[in-house]
């Protein structure tokens, strides 16, 4: 026997295993035999709050992420329509114009993708006459600035409708 063995044993203290006598598990693992199976449904319940939870917020985050992409699309479709109104003749006419509707096709972002008509309105209303900006070269006595409002509207863009307002003016003479 060894030397090690034989101080251990003479301790009292056996290795591999509890002493003959000591406190027996039996009684204490009957008595819990359910306390497994209970603590193991309270974390499974417990998981699957946090899973739902997390897919109601994710679900949140897509339809936010989903209006500001279309809310972005009508303010550019709205900046279109004034694009269009700078482009037309008619809208420097002081006696003013009616509102006008254009379709243009939406930029594509590949040669994939089916284009998309987007329908926008834009006009213009004369506001007044002024002289002309004492920065620039025009004489007031010769010429005057006639100031317009310009408006476009993306009606009805995915149920968001966005207008827009610019203000510009023209030199004329008097």
């Amino acid at each position: 026997m060894s030397r090690f063995h034989r101080r251990n044993t003479q301790c009292g203290l056996r290795l591999g295993g509890p002493r003959p006598g000591g406190p027996r598990l039996g009684g204490s693992v009957r008595r819990q035999r359910g306390a497994v199976l209970i603590v193991s449904l309270v974390m499974l319940v417990a998981l699957t709050l946090i899973g739902l939870t997390s897919m109601n917020q994710s679900t949140m985050e897509e339809r936010m992420s989903a209006n500001m992409q279309r809310s972005v699309q009508a303010f550019q479709t709205a900046e279109s329509s004034l694009k269009a109104a700078f482009a037309d003749a008619e809208t420097w006419d002081i006696a003013g114009m009616a509102p006008k509707s254009a379709t243009v096709d939406k930029a594509k972002a590949n040669d994939n993708e089916p284009t998309e008509a987007v329908t926008f309105e834009y006009g213009s209303e004369f506001q007044a006459w002024t002289p002309p900006p004492a920065d620039s070269l025009w004489s007031p006595l010769n010429f005057q600035s006639a100031h317009f409002k310009l408006t476009g509207n993306s009606p009805d863009f995915d149920q968001l409708a966005v207008r827009v307002a610019a203000g510009a003016y023209q030199v004329v003479p008097k």
